[in-house]
């Protein structure tokens, strides 16, 4: 995946981040609520974990700077991995 692939939108009024793998079919993916300010973004074909909303994204991230969006798609598919290995198993249909 190449950091043109991820896509991040961020709405400063509702303090909420939103990051995804741009590739997946939306209409294939469920949301899980991963954590008190952390939804995981799942695709429900190949299980694999493709985008993550961060509510109240200056509480959870306050030393973010305006380079925030850069630092996160270098280390989007990591983060992706590491949650996919740690919900694979689990039932997500």
């Amino acid at each position: 995946m190449g950091t043109s692939d991820i896509q991040i939108n961020r709405d400063e009024t509702a303090d909420v981040l939103y990051a995804v793998d741009s590739r997946f079919d939306q209409s294939r993916t469920r949301n899980i609520q991963l954590g008190e300010y952390l939804t995981g973004r799942f695709d429900l074909t190949d299980q694999k974990c493709v985008g993550l909303t961060v509510e109240s994204f200056s509480v959870v991230f306050p030393e973010s700077k305006d380079d925030a969006d850069y630092v996160l798609k270098e280390k989007f598919e990591g983060i992706l991995e590491y949650i996919t290995a740690t919900y694979s198993g689990r039932q997500l249909a």
